[in-house]
């Protein structure tokens, strides 16, 4: 989950990880009676407000793995997101088998 707790809104470009070649933001739209999943080039994050990363919602994808073993249940592994105001935000993404339960607030990687 990405808060914005500022007054004007904000925007995450990109993302990348040391584990990947490559990270995309992708999101989840209906189409034609079909859920489909679709690179976006940026994410608003709205003022004073937030927005969801999670399974069937905007996530990120990771491409060109170099380490399979790093997405097992209970690895660790940096992640910096770039935003086009705040700049640069390295977090900690922890590898979750299932993702938290509603309600909870913990970064994962499917």
């Amino acid at each position: 989950m990405i808060h914005n707790e500022g007054k004007t809104a904000d925007r995450l470009l990109s993302v990348e990880s040391p584990i990947s070649g490559e990270a995309q933001l992708h999101e989840h739209v209906m189409q034609n009676d079909m859920m489909k999943m679709q690179h976006v080039p940026s994410v608003e994050i709205p003022a004073g407000g937030e927005v969801t990363f999670a399974p069937m919602a905007y996530h990120v994808m990771l491409l060109n793995l170099k380490d399979r073993s790093l997405l097992s249940d209970g690895k660790r592994f940096p992640m910096t997101l770039h935003f086009e105001k705040s700049g640069d935000v390295t977090v900690e993404v922890a590898v979750q088998k299932q993702a938290p339960e509603d309600g909870q607030k913990h970064g994962h990687a499917q």
